[in-house]
């Protein structure tokens, strides 16, 4: 038995979707670095296991406290795929959307996370919080025109999926923690992708 393989392998299914899905984490951020992650598998490390662990203590009790759902799950069919993902708590009146993070900036891509989640469970409002060494938390209002921005990044990702060409680099803050910056960053040429 190689303890690291099985360590890796039990990640990478939390990590990765199943064939026929796209998770709503995938389209909203980087679509190659989400590319890269389904060809070639990620390092497992100790903040992926911190956030899966951060979650599932805290989900439950927060829903509890506060009189909502959690991990309610979404599916929205997109071509020949499905569009998938889980809002962290669904109250009454709002998604809140739940971050493990060192730093207390919330990014552009949860806040379309977690406006795919409201709009799609038909909510006006959301909530980010973010957990770090210390707590935060900004309301925003639902807006349908970005939930379109995602579900056309959705019908993008598909169509790279199916071919052997990453998606075009889609430069920002999250460069500098990728994890495929390196194989980005080598950017071969639309012609040595054709030989």
């Amino acid at each position: 038995m190689n303890l690291k393989e099985v360590i890796k392998r039990v990640m990478q299914r939390e990590i990765n979707p199943p064939e026929g899905e796209v998770w709503v984490t995938e389209v909203c951020g980087c679509l190659r670095r989400s590319w890269f992650r389904r060809r070639f598998g990620e390092e497992v490390t100790k903040d992926m296991i911190a956030g899966i662990k951060g979650h599932d203590i805290l989900l439950p009790k927060l829903a509890e406290e506060l009189g909502c759902a959690y991990e309610v799950r979404i599916e929205i069919p997109v071509n020949d795929h499905v569009l998938v993902g889980k809002a962290d708590l669904v109250c009454d009146d709002r998604v809140i959307e739940l971050k493990i993070s060192n730093s207390l900036h919330i990014r552009d891509e949860w806040v379309l996370q977690a406006n795919t989640y409201a709009v799609a469970l038909g909510k006006d409002k959301f909530t980010i919080a973010v957990i770090g060494n210390s707590i935060i938390t900004e309301d925003f209002r639902a807006n349908r025109a970005l939930f379109k921005v995602v579900l056309e990044a959705t019908k993008t990702y598909i169509k790279y999926l199916k071919g052997d060409v990453p998606p075009p680099p889609m430069r920002g803050d999250w460069c500098k923690y990728c994890p495929f910056r390196k194989e980005c960053n080598k950017e071969k040429s639309i012609t040595e992708y054709m030989r």
